[in-house]
């Protein structure tokens, strides 16, 4: 089974007006800094760093980082920062 098969993307949406919205698993730390992969194309994942904002116990505001549409891995981000760490991708 290849990475990709165990990762699940959401679309980033803007929950309350207030910008767009991640849920706390999708935020991983690399190199102390908060990331988010993306999805690039069908089977292609990129680190993005992000700025948070507000925190609501389930998701993170994102400041900047990602846009309302983006995908945004949710599940399977582990897998990611290990090849991503690895020199995998």
């Amino acid at each position: 089974m290849c990475i990709r098969d165990r990762i699940e993307a959401r679309l980033v949406v803007d929950r309350n007006g207030s910008g767009p919205a991640v849920r706390a698993n999708a935020v991983t730390r690399i190199d102390g800094r908060e990331h988010v992969f993306v999805r690039v194309t069908a089977d292609t994942f990129a680190a993005r760093e992000v700025v948070l904002g507000v925190f609501d116990g389930d998701y993170y505001e994102i400041r900047s980082g990602v846009e309302e549409g983006d995908e945004v891995v949710v599940a399977g981000t582990f897998l990611l920062k290990s090849a991503l760490v690895r020199g995998d991708g």
